[in-house]
């Protein structure tokens, strides 16, 4: 809108441009940040009309004709007509609150306008030569190519600008607060190079009486909450700070020189014996319990999911990444797989934002004693619920993955660390204390959420409809497919594939996206007339239960077969999964597919590969005996522990009833006589009385 660059857009267009509407603001951003879906469109070459579902794709491998800035240009063409769309659609649907942006208006005005531009230049007379004119339209390419190379570097510089400005503003927030403080200096910075291995790392400075600490109200604002437009001048070289790449980074800042200080007035430090002891003051209501109030502007590292999360770019010292990198591999082990490096790379994160915020307001790092603040660590905990809104059970896994990382520390410390044994125990202690005080709402929030899954399962009609559906569709389906290819009926077939084994084995989808082809060789070398047993090796509860299995009859195994003869045909043979994508990848959209399938099969109901497979195993619990139930179980690789401690306490209506009978007909057989029961030893004297007078 005002085409200026801004850290935090979606902040800037909320507070200078008053955008409320929230659909808005998400078209505005996406745009600002690329984020525009253009797949679907048309391709913006002229006389080119395509228009199918991988726009990307076509521009890159068919039009070889187009030069880099000549590709780019076009794409940013498509994005912005993709944005202006969306703008005229939200525009069109009259929203509520008002949408502020004209963007859309400004093209429709364009539109009308009649061009009065004078009449083109008649071309560049030529001297006919050949050589000549394939030279001049070289250097025409050449010249393009410099321009759009020099957009590109002076976006990186205004980038650059705006960084250093930000940086700029810390350091005079910094000296105005140590000079109105009367501080004299911070403390040295020290790093794994200065320390070494070997050397101890300095105690830190006794700080005068005098000095106050600096409130966390009064810090400096962090780096995602400063807008700063570009458009101011730049700093004179000499008054330049360090560049970028030599200064640390989070929160730590080089210390500042006495003599670069003259109007600084450090007062001499009395002994103890002669300083005055301070006047005790009262403790106000607020600042009973300090620092268990979360910090402002930390809930946003906890946004997003998957790659697309900030919390992957959270800054720290390089000491520290280095041992967190090391963290990692230790989660990785020995030959992970993509989703394991995911897994650990997610761990990282989340500890970061657990440093992250234990660091604000810390300038020595390097010792690693800001984290010894039990009441730091319970704001952070309130920042992640009432500041970042997350799920209690998301909260959760936070805290047990810094317990994880914590218990790391503990076991092999960094090598400039200076906490103590009972400082680490008094982080683990108080980690596992938040741990058990969630667990009230833990166990609350799990039960909410398996009484709304139970509601929403299928039916046993349906999933006996499915099985019947598919056993028709998916050779025809085949049928299809060997005659004419299509990238449609193939999502299908894998739809009708997947919803076909998860009612009779209720798989997670992993399970079906990890097939390989060379598994399917392997039971069809094992296999007979009785019957085909396939065995899955990748699949997420791999470690506890091994291999996934499935059974399948001659005419099922036929299917795959068929498949698999389908594919040798396409070029897709180097995917060695059987649900093959146009990448070397397990397809991850199975989901997907199977609500496709599941709508053409005339069914209604939300559905996904969950609530099949949670259907599976509380109809098997329901209909089956113990050890029935437990093969089961077994088979389709679930835990039954975890099933009985939730689903027993959301009974359906029929149930609770019959738990209603089972209180009444306790009642009813309690015995009449007022007294109450006897005590054992009288009953039997009695007993025995009755015995010998009949005797």
């Amino acid at each position: 809108m005002c085409e200026r660059r801004f850290i935090h857009v979606s902040k800037h267009l909320k507070t200078a441009h008053l955008v409320f509407n929230k659909e808005e603001k998400k078209i505005l951003v996406n745009h600002a940040i690329g984020r525009v879906g253009y797949r679907t469109a048309k391709c913006p070459v002229s006389g080119c009309g395509y228009q199918q579902t991988r726009l990307d794709r076509h521009l890159k491998e068919t039009h070889l004709e187009l030069e880099p800035y000549q590709l780019h240009s076009k794409i940013e063409e498509v994005k912005m007509s993709q944005t202006i769309q969306l703008l005229r659609a939200l525009r069109a649907s009259n929203p509520t609150p008002m949408m502020v942006s004209s963007l859309d208006l400004i093209e429709e005005m364009q539109e009308h306008i009649v061009d009065v531009s004078p009449p083109q230049q008649s071309p560049e007379p030529t001297c006919g030569d050949p050589e000549c004119v394939q030279r001049t339209h070289i250097l025409k390419r050449e010249i393009e190519t410099l321009r759009f190379e020099k957009r590109q570097q002076m976006d990186d510089i205004n980038d650059l600008r705006a960084k250093v400005q930000v940086l700029q503003r810390r350091v005079r927030r910094y000296k105005a607060r140590f000079m109105s403080s009367g501080r004299p200096h911070l403390e040295p910075m020290c790093d794994e190079e200065e320390a070494g291995p070997s050397k101890r790392v300095p105690a830190r400075q006794p700080v005068p009486l005098e000095v106050q600490q600096v409130p966390l109200e009064e810090q400096p604002v962090p780096l995602e909450e400063q807008p700063v437009p570009l458009e101011e001048q730049p700093v004179p070289l000499e008054e330049q700070p360090v560049p970028l790449e030599e200064q640390p980074v989070l929160l730590q800042e080089q210390p500042i020189p006495l003599e670069e200080q003259p109007s600084l007035q450090v007062e001499k430090v009395q002994p103890p014996q002669q300083q005055e002891a301070p006047v005790p003051r009262k403790k106000s209501r607020k600042e009973k319990h300090p620092g268990t109030t979360p910090i402002k502007g930390y809930a946003p590292w906890t946004e997003g999911s998957g790659r697309g999360n900030r919390m992957r770019f959270i800054p720290i010292p390089p000491a520290m990444e280095e041992y967190l990198d090391t963290y990692r591999d230790f989660h990785a082990g020995l030959n992970p797989t993509r989703k394991v490096l995911e897994n650990a790379k997610s761990k990282v994160s989340r500890v970061k934002t657990f440093i992250f915020y234990m660091a604000h307001g810390h300038s020595r790092l390097c010792d690693w004693l800001f984290l010894d603040d039990m009441a730091r660590i319970r704001g952070w905990v309130r920042s992640l619920v009432r500041g970042a809104k997350m799920k209690v059970t998301t909260a959760e896994f936070y805290l047990k993955n810094v317990a994880n990382f914590v218990k790391f520390v503990s076991e092999t410390p960094p090598r400039t660390s200076r906490l103590t044994k009972v400082q680490i125990f008094s982080l683990q202690r108080e980690i596992r204390m938040c741990i058990k005080n969630l667990q009230r709402e833990l166990v609350v929030h799990k039960m909410s959420v398996k009484r709304q899954k139970v509601g929403k399962l299928p039916l046993r009609e349906d999933l006996k409809a499915c099985l019947t559906r598919g056993r028709q569709r998916i050779p025809e389906l085949l049928d299809d497919l060997e005659e004419e290819y299509s990238t449609r009926d193939r999502f299908l077939l894998y739809g009708f594939l997947t919803a076909y084994w998860s009612c009779l084995y209720g798989h997670r989808p992993g399970v079906y996206a990890n097939l390989t082809d060379a598994e399917v060789v392997e039971a069809e070398n094992t296999g007979g007339e009785d019957g085909y047993l396939l065995y899955v090796k990748e699949h997420k509860t791999a470690r506890a239960f091994g291999e996934a299995q499935m059974f399948l009859t001659a005419e099922e195994f036929g299917w795959l077969q068929r498949w698999m003869a389908i594919k040798a045909t396409t070029k897709e043979d180097k995917n060695s999964f059987l649900l093959y994508t146009k990448g070397r990848g397990p397809s991850k959209n199975l989901n997907v597919y199977l609500r496709m399938a599941w709508r053409e099969m005339g069914l209604s109901g939300e559905i996904n590969f969950t609530l099949i497979r949670t259907a599976i195993a509380t109809y098997a619990k329901q209909s089956s005996n113990p050890a029935d139930r437990k093969k089961v179980a077994e088979y389709m690789c679930h835990d039954v522990r975890t099933a009985d401690k939730y689903y027993a306490r959301n009974p359906d209506v029929a149930e609770a009833a019959a738990i209603r009978g089972i209180f009444a007909s306790s009642l009813e057989e309690m015995p009449s006589t007022s007294g109450g029961a006897l005590p054992l030893k009288k009953r039997k004297r009695q007993a025995e009385e009755k015995t010998g007078v009949h005797g």
